[in-house]
């Protein structure tokens, strides 16, 4: 009886398996095609697609933990691209709008133009990269400022400590480019245009994902929420079948 119940365990698992790799299969596909779906209903040139995919990806998994009350909100941050181009992106997921998009700045130390250089320990003066969730707004020497929370603690777990936050500068805009070459610099904070930045962050504030991606390599390989490594078990529906 003993080993006619190791038997049955065994042929059990050959049968359950295949169902579940193939239903892996399954959402991945469904991951797949609807990342393509929506980045050609955007049909934005500004936005880069491996930024948007690794970006949806984790959004995806931090929906589906139940981490978002703003679920339908998925805010990117572009590093990767001149800070003279316009790297903020706000979309709606589940009507497969982009929201708004604009110039934002990054930290003085991360880099001139371009951002290389990225920390997680204070008074660097550098931007952190990852998974954040937005929090709570208050009025500071910027005016409105809205804090956020890092999710990935060797990446931008500090960024509450550091008062990393998203506020306005005069320094982020197109006179400023046109006059230095390129965007003010801030000290760690993705700052936005003064132009529109209100709504913006009335919208986001309080439970939405924000994304800031660069092509790093050690990031992308060991971040739970931005490795491909790790197969989506299931996604928010909304998040697949809105049309």
């Amino acid at each position: 009886m003993k080993y006619l119940g190791i038997v049955i365990v065994v042929l059990m698992a050959l049968v359950i398996l295949p169902g579940a790799g193939i239903q892996r299969e399954s959402i991945e596909k469904r991951v797949h095609d609807f990342t393509v779906s929506f980045y050609q209903q955007i049909g934005d040139a500004d936005l880069d697609y491996n930024a948007f995919r690794i970006g949806l990806r984790g959004y995806m998994r931090l929906r589906k933990e139940g981490r978002l009350k703003k679920a339908n909100l998925l805010t990117i941050i572009d590093y990767s691209k001149s800070s003279n181009s316009e790297r903020f992106f706000l979309f709606d997921v589940d009507q497969k709008v982009l929201l708004h998009k604009s110039l934002v700045a990054h930290g003085k130390n991360t880099g001139q133009e371009y951002a290389r250089c990225f920390s997680n320990v204070p008074e660097t003066r550098k931007s952190s990269m990852g998974f954040h969730i937005t929090a709570e707004t208050y009025y500071g020497m910027h005016g409105l400022s809205m804090r956020m929370d890092g999710i990935e603690p060797r990446f931008n777990g500090n960024v509450r400590k550091r008062d990393i936050v998203m506020h306005s500068a005069d320094y982020v805009s197109e006179k400023f480019i046109a006059e230095h070459n390129r965007l003010g610099r801030s000290w760690g904070c993705p700052a936005l245009p003064v132009q529109h930045y209100v709504p913006v962050i009335l919208k986001i504030k309080g439970g939405s994902c924000l994304f800031v991606y660069y092509p790093d390599e050690d990031y992308l390989s060991s971040s739970k929420y931005a490795t491909e490594q790790k197969t989506l078990k299931s996604l928010p529906v909304n998040a697949v079948t809105s049309s």
